[in-house]
């Protein structure tokens, strides 16, 4: 990373009285009128603008106060002195110091991204298969990567009570923990949710909805220092899959499809420790995805083999837009774009089961989100279920 550092020098206008007193320029005063222009051509190249009422250079210390009684009204930023040309609008100085402020909506991309992976895991969890009542818990790492970002890097815990109801009814509840990092966000995240499957013969359809919160602190390279601001978020998602099994002897597969909506945002915050630190106003984005695809497994023994394929496309804007502004300057904000992703991609799982004892199972698993512009994502889980 490289830091420009500028610096901007003043010098005090020269005496009036050299062309009061000798109105016809003698050569002393010829030569500093030579001096004067050669003083205020350099200053102009420089970007000094010379002083007018209302304008001027703004100095660091905030009082207001320009170059040679010169009143200037801008913001003051730590470090050095800002120069407003006269008529220029304050919100024009916030693309050049907010450059690198569209990370600040890492969060709510991750968050739309970990509800995705978070589908593929339950869903690959859930089961309609056992006994009365199931108790599951999973690990996972998920591994995120946006284009010309640092890779992300997830560790979550999940545990479930599911209980069967009847030969064709399922209802269970979920909840979860997460922390993620990278090297400009740390979040962590918590989450509970519902869901419930109802099942005849080979046809199945899945309901389910999840939702909850985070805290999250970004860092940044900004003018004159690291930014660091703290925030906090909110996420809700709900996912319907339907499909069919065909089963022929211990192996089993069929199409299934399915519609996910989520929705992410945050509250407005802060930055600090920087020389022009911003504010991130409050905002929310949405997601909606469809999948299409195959699942199949294979059963030998006490070894379960499985694996899913299918076409995923995203139908809502994949750009996330972020409201910032200068904390100096609150009236006047930007938008800034984060990274566009594609709205097409491949997501695939694979994993083996092992039944332990009669009532319990272990697996590993790996689910993949592949082949989208700008994004990839990899997690690898382990997980153990309990039939009570």
């Amino acid at each position: 990373m490289k830091k420009v550092i500028l610096f901007w020098a003043s010098r005090p206008s020269p005496p009036l009285e050299l062309f009061t007193r000798y109105p016809q320029g003698p050569p002393v005063v010829f030569f500093c009128k030579i001096l004067v222009v050669l003083f205020l051509v350099t200053g102009s190249i420089l970007g000094a603008q010379p002083g007018n009422p209302g304008q001027g250079n703004i100095p660091t210390g905030g009082n207001g106060q320009g170059n040679q009684g010169n009143q200037g009204n801008g913001p003051s930023f730590g470090g050095g002195s800002i120069t407003l040309a006269p008529g220029q609008n304050p919100s024009s100085l916030i693309p050049r110091f907010a450059r690198t402020a569209r990370r600040l909506s890492l969060s709510r991309e991750l968050t739309l991204s970990d509800l995705l992976i978070l589908r593929s895991i339950l869903l690959d969890r859930i089961g309609y298969g056992g006994r009365e009542i199931g108790l599951w818990a999973e690990a996972s790492g998920n591994f995120t990567k946006e284009a010309n970002t640092s890779r992300v890097t997830t560790g979550s815990m999940i545990a479930a009570l599911d209980h069967r109801f009847c030969d064709h009814f399922v209802l269970g509840v979920a909840g979860g923990y997460s922390h993620t990092w990278s090297d400009d966000l740390s979040a962590n995240a918590g989450w509970g949710g519902v869901y419930g499957i109802a099942f005849s013969g080979g046809w199945y359809i899945n309901q389910t909805a999840i939702g909850g919160g985070d805290g999250f602190t970004t860092t940044r390279d900004a003018l004159g220092g690291t930014a660091k601001a703290n925030g906090a978020g909110w996420f809700f998602s709900e996912i319907t899959q339907g499909g069919y099994n065909f089963k022929c002897g211990n192996f089993s597969f069929g199409p299934y499809g399915l519609l996910q909506y989520a929705l992410s945002g945050n509250a407005s915050f802060s930055e600090s420790g920087s020389n022009a630190p911003v504010t991130v106003r409050g905002g929310s984005n949405g997601s909606l995805v469809s999948d299409v695809g195959l699942d199949a497994s294979y059963t030998r023994g006490k070894v379960t083999l499985k694996a899913s394929a299918a076409w995923e496309h995203e139908y809502k804007d994949t750009t996330t837009f972020t409201t910032v502004n200068l904390v100096s300057i609150p009236q006047a904000s930007t938008s800034v774009a984060g990274t566009s992703l594609g709205h097409d991609s491949a997501v695939v799982s694979a994993g083996i089961s092992y039944q332990l004892t009669k009532r319990t199972s272990l697996s590993v698993g790996y689910n993949g989100q592949l082949g989208r512009r700008n994004y990839e994502s990899n997690s690898v889980t382990g997980s153990i279920r309990i039939e009570l």
